[in-house]
């Protein structure tokens, strides 16, 4: 190689120019640069118009070097015009925020054709040659900057094993603290288990990284402008947080890892969002951008920690209610709204207590009825709860997940009353 293009906003060349050039020098590089400036909401193919631009001026050959420096949408690009050029030239990134450390060793940021054609659906597996994650980077951002890639790395560890799993949440503080070993692990167990994705043999588990994909470009379509307004992260995991929820029907998630995400969302400090918004409306939208990318009535939902798969979800799960949660959404009183938070679909923890109401998680009122056992179930009062006399034992373990008990073992009255 004897030519190398850095392609860069302003912001990122002041902070890395030295470095980069340098570097680039000291390896024998004869350095060109391209300023851009890429929306974070996602690149454009104005965007790789310019690019291709630049590497015809600068003379870029497939044996020379194409290098991004930025977030993901900028290194997406970047990828993916080096992919194309010459048939294919070899690209470097240096991403410059969390999310993108996660993420652009093995997926891109889709590009959007035009504003006219706002889909964003041009994207492929990139292959780059090389990525620099400087983790510094991540300890001195803004903590609100962080929380899109703690988004990410809690879908990416669900897609991961059990064992994986538990040993994240348990290192959840550590990460949060901008610990160097915590985080080094965090992109590790990341990079591998979104590899071990893309790699599966099973055709149907290498769309697990799309999981809770679907629900957050629903919900931000029936936002519409308002969505403008609500940060990325926030989007992302409500789709999470609906899907799961969906997972728990249509293929048997425990009800505990739903919660375990939940809670792991919380601890990142990614709180629910509350909004207005008619249930008819969202799920037929919700089926409107299944079928803009699919044929098939499929989403990838996990049916166990480390097993999320293509799994058909028929309109009466979607539609599915009972009592408190009829017609797929609670519209509970939340604050002085009538707004509620997308995770209210079917059951959640939070709307309840705002309610003020003993939470009845449908799957298990729904098992309950099943085997007979809802009128006979025992009975018990937890001094620690508001909860009333008659809410039936097999809620214990629900009740130990509210705010006034996090575990059994925490709350002296419940332990030792597993009776269910």
């Amino acid at each position: 190689p004897k030519r190398a293009m850095v392609v860069w906003n302003d912001a990122t060349s002041e902070r890395f120019g030295e470095v980069v050039e340098h570097a680039l020098v000291d390896a024998g590089f004869v350095m060109s640069q391209l300023p851009l400036e890429v929306s974070p909401a996602g690149a454009t193919l104005a965007d790789a118009d310019a690019i291709f631009g630049a590497l015809s001026a600068n003379g870029i050959t497939c044996d020379d070097l194409v290098v991004a420096v930025g977030d993901a949408a900028t290194c997406s690009v970047v990828s993916w015009c080096a992919n194309q050029w010459c048939g294919r030239t070899e690209c470097a990134l240096l991403p410059t925020t969390f999310d993108a450390m996660l993420t652009v060793a093995t997926t891109m940021k889709p590009l959007i054709a035009s504003s006219s054609n706002a889909l964003p659906a041009i994207a492929f597996r990139p292959e780059p040659g090389l990525v620099v994650c400087d983790l510094d980077l991540v300890r001195e951002a803004d903590p609100e900057d962080l929380k899109l890639g703690y988004v990410v790395l809690v879908g990416t560890m669900l897609s991961s094993s059990k064992s994986r799993w538990n040993q994240f949440t348990e290192t959840v503080p550590e990460i949060l603290a901008g610990e160097e070993v915590a985080l080094v692990n965090a992109v590790q167990w990341s990079q591998t288990a979104r590899k071990d994705v893309l790699m599966a043999t099973n055709p149907s588990a290498r769309h697990a990284l799309d999981f809770g994909k679907t629900g957050e470009r629903t919900l931000r379509a029936c936002l519409g402008d308002a969505a403008s307004q609500v940060p990325a992260y926030q989007l992302v995991s409500e789709g999470m947080r609906f899907e799961a929820r969906l997972a728990h029907d249509a293929c048997d998630f425990d009800i505990d890892y739903v919660f375990e995400v939940d809670d792991c969302l919380e601890d990142f400090g990614i709180e629910e969002l509350a909004f207005d918004l008619e249930p008819a409306a969202y799920i037929e939208e919700f089926r409107r951008q299944q079928f803009v990318r699919s044929n098939r009535s499929m989403l990838p939902l996990p049916a166990a920690l480390g097993a999320i798969r293509l799994t058909s979800v028929e309109d009466e799960v979607l539609e599915d209610g009972d009592g408190r949660c009829a017609h797929g959404f609670s519209f509970l009183p939340w604050g002085s709204s009538v707004a509620a938070p997308l995770a209210v679909y079917k059951y959640s923890r939070t709307a309840y207590q705002q309610a003020g109401e003993p939470y009845t998680p449908h799957i298990l009122h729904i098992k309950a009825k099943k085997k007979g056992t809802l009128s006979d179930a025992p009975w018990f009062l937890c001094p620690n709860s508001s909860q009333s006399p008659d809410t039936p034992a097999y809620l214990l373990r629900t009740h130990a997940r509210l705010a006034h008990c996090k575990s059994l073992s925490s709350c002296e009255p419940c332990t030792g009353r597993n009776t269910w």
